[in-house]
This record gives C-alpha cells, sequence and structure tokens, in this order.
C-alpha cells in the first residue's frame, strides 16, 4: 500500500503515546487518512514543548488514530528508510533537504518573500531592521522558486501562493484550505438572514495581533457609530491587542477564542451581517472563507488574497489598505444597498459549497495520487 508522510511545518508534539497538535492540523490528517488508499504517516523532529495555537490544542492517543505518528532527529534518513510513496512538506528553505528522500516529494506553499515581509512590517521597526527585512525577504522568493522547481508537485493555498510558484513545478494545485465542512454551509443557510435594516452586526476573527488588523474593525466601528448609524461589533478571537483594544472600545464585544464547530459557526451565521477583516498583509485567511461558507459577505483591505477572492467568488468587497475612514464610507454605502449585501452573502455561500473541506482535501489527495503515478521510476 503506498504511503503517504506528512512533514508538518513544526516539531512534533508525541509523548508516552499521546499526539498533541491544533484541531486544525489533527482534522487535515484524519482527512488524508480517510481519503489516502494507503497508509499515512506524521512524522518530524520531538517537541520540547506543546503546540498553542489560535485554532485550539487537541491532545490524541495514538492508539486510536488512523495514521501513524513518530519522531525521529533525521526525517531525511527516516523518509528513505521507511520507503514513503510521497512526502507532503512545507515549502521552506529549511526541508531543501528532504527533496528526493521519498519516492515523490510535493510542497505545500501559502507565503512568498513578499508577504512575509508585509507580516514583519505590520509591527513597529526600527530602521536599520527595515531595511534588513526588506532585503532579506526580498531575496526569498527566488530562492524558494527555485526549491519548488525541484519538487515532483506542489499545492498552493490561495492566490498569492499560486502567483509565485505554480510556473516553477511541473504539477501544481490551486487549493483554498478552511474548515468549513459541506453540513456547515447548508446548516447556515437555515439559520442565516440577509440584513434588511435595524443595526448592521458587524464583525470581526481572527487573532488579535498587528497583521491581522483588529484595531481598524475597531476603528471602523467607532467612526460609524460616531456618524450616528446603528452598528455593533462582536469580535472572535485573543491575542496580544485584546486588552489594549478593549479599553479603547467599550461598546464592543470581546468573546475571546471559540470553538469553531460548536460555537463559532452558528455564532456567525446567526448574528453577524458583515465581516470586517482588514488584514494588512496578504495572508490566505482561512477567516475569509470560513465567513463566506457561513453566508456572511467579508470587508477588507485590497491585498492579493482577498482581492482574488472577491474576484473569482464575488464574496465581498475591498478598499485601499490601512484606511478605517474608507472602510467605513465603504460600508456606510452597503447600508444604503442590502440587496449587496444579500448577493455577496449568497455568492460566498455557494463558492464554499464548491470548495467545502472536503471538496478541498479530496482535490490534494488526487493530486498527491497522480504525483506518485507520473513518471517513470
Amino acid at each position: 500500500m503506498p504511503l503517504l508522510v506528512v512533514v508538518p511545518p513544526g516539531p512534533v508534539d508525541l509523548h508516552d503515546g499521546v499526539f498533541s497538535t491544533t484541531a486544525k492540523f489533527a482534522d487535515g490528517i484524519a482527512m488524508y487518512a480517510e481519503l489516502w488508499d494507503g497508509d499515512v504517516l506524521v512524522l518530524g523532529p520531538q517537541a520540547e514543548s506543546a503546540d498553542e495555537s489560535n485554532l485550539g490544542a487537541v491532545s490524541l492517543e495514538t492508539t486510536g488514530l488512523p495514521y501513524r505518528v513518530a519522531t525521529t532527529a533525521d526525517v531525511a534518513g527516516t523518509l528513505s528508510s521507511v520507503r514513503a510513496d510521497v512526502a507532503l512538506v512545507q515549502l521552506d528553505l529549511r526541508f531543501a533537504d528532504l527533496v528526493g528522500a521519498a519516492r515523490r516529494t510535493v510542497f505545500a506553499a501559502e507565503h512568498t518573500g513578499k508577504s512575509r515581509l508585509e507580516m514583519a512590517l505590520a509591527s513597529p521597526m526600527a530602521p536599520l531592521d527595515r531595511v534588513r527585512a526588506e532585503i532579506g525577504f526580498r531575496r526569498l522568493t527566488p530562492r524558494l522558486q527555485g526549491l519548488a522547481s525541484r519538487a515532483d508537485g506542489i499545492q498552493c493555498n490561495g492566490q498569492v501562493a499560486w502567483d509565485a510558484y505554480a510556473s516553477h513545478n511541473p504539477k501544481p494545485l490551486r487549493m483554498y484550505d478552511s474548515r468549513v465542512r459541506l453540513a456547515d454551509v447548508h446548516a447556515a443557510r437555515q439559520v442565516h438572514q440577509p440584513w434588511s435594516g435595524g443595526p448592521l452586526r458587524l464583525g470581526f476573527s481572527g487573532r488579535l495581533i498587528p497583521i491581522k488588523g483588529p484595531e481598524y474593525a475597531v476603528d471602523v466601528h467607532r467612526r460609524l457609530a460616531a456618524s450616528g448609524l446603528d452598528v455593533t461589533l462582536d469580535v472572535f478571537g485573543d491575542g496580544e491587542l485584546r486588552a489594549s483594544l478593549e479599553r479603547e472600545a467599550p461598546g464592543v464585544h470581546f468573546h475571546g477564542t471559540v470553538d469553531f464547530a460548536d460555537e463559532w459557526c452558528r455564532a456567525v451565521a446567526s448574528s453577524i451581517d458583515l465581516m470586517v477583516l482588514p488584514h494588512v498583509q496578504s495572508d490566505p485567511a482561512g477567516t475569509y472563507l470560513e465567513s463566506a461558507g457561513m453566508g456572511v459577505p467579508v470587508i477588507g483591505f485590497d491585498n492579493v488574497a482577498l482581492a482574488h477572492l472577491v474576484d473569482v467568488a464575488g464574496l465581498g468587497w475591498t478598499t485601499q489598505p490601512r484606511r478605517a475612514d474608507l472602510l467605513a464610507s465603504r460600508i456606510e454605502e452597503l447600508m444604503a444597498s442590502p440587496s449587496e449585501l444579500a448577493r455577496a452573502g449568497a455568492a460566498g455561500s455557494s463558492f464554499m459549497e464548491e470548495h467545502c473541506f472536503e471538496n478541498d482535501f479530496a482535490a490534494r489527495v488526487q493530486h498527491l495520487g497522480d504525483v506518485v503515478a507520473s513518471g517513470v521510476e
């Protein structure tokens, strides 16, 4: 039976038969195990501490898992010794030595040097550090493109990675990564009602850190309320900016981190009319897609990732980056055109029906199988 080995971007936390990871990673590996016609192994160096992320952590007894988990100090050597048919590896210079260790190597890509630079510049930086970051990250993309060209396939999450790497690899796949399952889309349609008047219920969801721009969402709410418009703002997520944002926005409801499947989906579908996601960098944020899956349109800054989704899915709108005033003005215009909100919400829901979690992973597994079957030994 063909062996698929998934090498996580970070170390593997495996202690005493318990595998600790993020809920999102665990769900993804379980889907690989369900769809892959063979065995699945998670392999990486041993982690010194547990992975704590915004998506929550889970601890799983390995004896009950449909896949295997192992740690090693020599990932390349172990890939070769276990005779892996295909290794799925993050596109990162740290993993360059893994190319060729398995029969086939497939990279998973999200970021470029430019998008990494955008993330770095989201926080204050000394002038000299800024220059160094710009030089370093601008050199990174060509190096990653060269690495991508050495692999047998590449899976690009979102438009940023697709634009940068698809033409540098013989078997590229474009995907739209999110946690939205088909049942979530259908359930949301039963409870979400497009806004038609009354208070406009705005939402923000994500880590409360500079790259996600939560302060702009709070500023938008403040501006609209100051203009006499009837708006509310609910914030889902946690992070380093929460305390300061709560002090500055006493009228905003901060929910903290909530479970995606059990709480987030229903709360967003039933109580949010427009999601404000003013990310200051072009990451392929799953929250764009997850909001759309709940039938909730999205507005944010004009970065490559969101602009692409607006173009191909019609799920919302973009404005000039780092301009809360323009976001507020566009939302005020939308309040005068409720049909636009309904249109974008329905379009996003349809897009996510096609690109739900199950369909996305089916495409990934099909792509991995095609890569294994390609070429001559």
